[in-house]
């Protein structure tokens, strides 16, 4: 129930940028990711499967940043603007079949 909970503020306060409201941000995700340090992620972040994501210590994420996968982060990261971190791609491994009709696999990054 609190993640879901978690995941509404998130989704609902997700492009607010006042200080009080990204501490609110960061405590839900504390509770949906995987795992998450003492760090900041402002506004406009996108973390799709936030319980694939580990996040360390000392870490910031700016705006737009888009997350899809299992991703691990380590500590003392900054990750700028308008970034994409995937960690999955498209299944290719039949090449007789579309690679859209394939699936995707995880790849941790």
């Amino acid at each position: 129930m609190l993640r879901k909970m978690c995941s509404v503020i998130v989704y609902g306060i997700k492009h607010n940028p006042s200080t009080t409201v990204m501490k609110l941000r960061n405590l839900c995700y504390r509770y949906l990711l995987k795992s998450m340090g003492n760090s900041n992620i402002v506004d406009g972040v996108t973390i799709m499967h936030p319980e694939k994501v580990s996040i360390g210590d000392r870490v910031s994420i700016l705006q737009n940043v888009y997350i899809l996968g299992e991703v691990t982060i380590g500590n003392y990261v900054g990750i700028g603007a308008n970034c994409s971190l995937i960690g999955e791609a498209h299944n290719t491994a039949d090449i007789s079949v579309p690679w859209k009709k394939q699936g995707m696999i995880g790849q941790p990054s």
